[in-house]
């Protein structure tokens, strides 16, 4: 079991980025490596909630991005909002997306806002 569990380890430290190698280079277990990236990248902290918000609301969709790119990128940054326990309503994901589109887009908002009851994303 522990070279299985070595192996795993070599794997994970094959995928990070040198700047997070670096944090997790002491880590002999897959569970040790795993709470350091979480301690790391999920913290709860102000910096890290504000900064997300952040991303949030001056995520802009730019010239020739696909609309799946556009909409990956936007739930990425939901899905880590969500997993430091911040919900995201529905209504403030489709704002995000009416409010920000790329000038070929333009013409789109009006149709989106007007004559709407509510909001969904």
């Amino acid at each position: 079991m522990e070279d299985l569990d070595s192996w795993a380890v070599s794997g994970i430290r094959l995928c990070l980025a040198k700047n997070v190698l670096a944090n997790v280079v002491g880590e002999k277990t897959v569970k040790s490596v795993w709470e350091e990236l979480k301690s790391l990248h999920q913290t709860k902290s102000l910096l890290n909630y504000l900064y997300l918000k952040e991303q949030l609301h001056t995520l802009k969709m730019n010239e020739g991005t696909s609309v799946g790119d556009h909409l990956g990128t936007l739930n990425g940054i939901v899905s880590e909002l969500e997993s430091i326990e911040v919900k995201v309503e529905d209504e403030d994901m489709a704002l995000q997306l009416i409010w920000y589109p790329p000038s070929t887009f333009k013409h789109l908002k009006p149709t989106l806002m007007y004559g709407k009851e509510t909001l969904s994303f």
